[in-house]
């Protein structure tokens, strides 16, 4: 039971944060979307893979 709510509140933070990112199109939106509430625990891990990914690239000057 732990487990199932952990993974909701996942899969629920994920689906907000590609909701409220705003310089994303929404093409992309709807895609992470669709990989998220498809296939939740992998969707998830993906997304937050690719957000690190992201991250570090904007961080890095060039």
């Amino acid at each position: 039971m732990v487990m199932l709510v952990f993974h909701v509140v996942i899969v629920t933070v994920c689906i907000g944060h590609i909701l409220l990112r705003r310089h994303r199109q929404p093409e992309s939106r709807m895609a992470w979307l669709v990989v998220v509430l498809a296939m939740p625990s992998i969707g998830a891990r993906a997304r937050g893979l690719s957000q690190v990914t992201n991250d570090k690239r904007r961080a890095d000057p060039d």
